[in-house]
């Protein structure tokens, strides 16, 4: 087999004898010397025309057009959720599209709320671990069915000079719906100087201020604390919260409470009565946080029922249930080791809450187990919020 190798000259085979192989004649490699010339003559002749161009073009001055720059429109809650002018059919079509949104959203929680009465209710088919009813089991049954797009976990332990907003850290903290919606709130109303700045209410302190620091710094709300285990002297929060030696819970009622602190012996009040005696029952409640170390699963039924019934308006409840075990009884009793009593499953009295919620229009948004106590998981934060107030805060983000 014969190899053919190129060479300058030609071709060679394999025993190196040269093949002469004339290239065709259109190959520059044959151009004559003189063609050579009048190619370099050409390229040089168009360099100069373009160097030429060049200068000529930099050396006048350039006006730079600025980019055209477009608006986009802000959109807030208050513009999508208000009523628009029929005759403004730009602004019914932005509602339209809003609560078409919405309503896409709440009909996939409704489908969610649907599921969790099936699987709960007593006729429904029982579903595997039934059986158990102890906190570890009974919790997992009930989680959130709604999504706050504005969520974030709401308090700071961080010294006041030393303030940010998202530290929140500890036991004190709790998950808020809509906080750039309540500090839009907040700034309107004070602005305003009107009185019906947002409002909370905070039952159960434990001298864990954190919540009530941040509600006061970065909300500007008006802040109610109540607690009739810690003086009024001895509560750290008075920078930022008016404080209430009063117990929640029926009316007139008497109680003795076995604390860490002490046995505390006091007299309930309901939150109607609480709301009528402090002036607010023309107002709505922003937020209401309770953790009453007990008192919550006939408190909070109490509530939303009052709530169904517009005895109270109240937009989002942040409650920490407690296992059984570690509810206070009903009625007053020398017998401290009765004390914390309840013969009825955490399972049911979850589930009746939450079918009382449902009647109200309150949505659970978020759950969060208590790592701080409670051995991690016998204790369970849970945030509701009112189907109105989180249309209005997710229509911020969706609309």
């Amino acid at each position: 087999m014969t190899t053919i190798r190129p060479t300058k000259d030609g071709f060679t085979n394999g025993n190196h004898q040269k093949k002469s192989t004339p290239l065709p004649s259109s190959s520059p490699f044959s151009a004559s010397t003189a063609g050579k010339s009048r190619i370099a003559v050409v390229v040089v002749g168009l360099v100069t025309y373009f160097v030429g161009r060049s200068v000529e073009h930099f050396s006048q001055p350039v006006a730079v057009e600025k980019p055209a720059i477009t608006v986009v429109p802000t959109i807030t809650a208050a513009a999508i959720v208000k009523k628009k002018h029929p005759s403004n059919n730009n602004d019914t079509v932005t509602t339209e599209q809003c609560n078409i949104k919405l309503a896409t959203l709440e009909h996939s929680w409704n489908q969610r709320r649907d599921a969790r009465r099936a699987k709960t209710m007593g006729n429904a088919k029982p579903l595997k671990h039934k059986q158990k009813t102890d906190s570890a089991g009974a919790f997992d049954y009930f989680e959130p069915e709604a999504v706050c797009f504005d969520d974030e976990r709401f308090g700071t332990s961080d010294a006041e000079g030393d303030f940010k907003r998202y530290h929140a850290y500890g036991d004190g903290p709790k998950f808020l719906c809509g906080v750039d919606r309540l500090i839009e709130q907040a700034q309107q109303n004070n602005n305003n100087n009107n009185d019906n700045n947002c409002l909370i209410y905070n039952v159960g302190s434990n001298n864990q201020i954190e919540f009530e620091k941040a509600s006061s710094l970065i909300l500007g709300c008006e802040i109610h604390t109540f607690d009739p285990t810690i003086k009024t002297e001895d509560y750290l929060g008075h920078n930022y919260s008016k404080f209430h030696e009063w117990g929640l819970g029926e009316d007139g009622k008497e109680v003795e409470l076995n604390h860490a602190r002490g046995k505390f012996q006091f007299e309930e009040m309901s939150l109607e009565t609480i709301v009528q005696k402090l002036g607010h029952g023309n107002r709505a409640i922003d937020v209401f946080k309770i953790d009453c170390e007990g008192c919550e699963y006939s408190v909070i039924k109490d509530i939303f029922t009052a709530i169904f019934k517009h005895k109270l308006r109240i937009n989002q409840v942040l409650v920490e249930f407690h296992a059984t075990g570690m509810r206070r009884r009903r009625e007053r009793t020398d017998n401290d080791r009765s004390h914390y009593v309840d013969s009825k499953p955490d399972f049911l009295n979850l589930r009746d809450i939450m079918l009382v919620a449902d009647k109200a229009d309150m949505r659970v948004f978020h759950k969060e187990r208590n790592g701080w106590a409670c051995k991690g998981y016998v204790c369970i934060e849970y945030a509701f919020v009112s189907t109105d107030f989180l249309r209005r805060a997710n229509a911020h983000y969706i609309c």
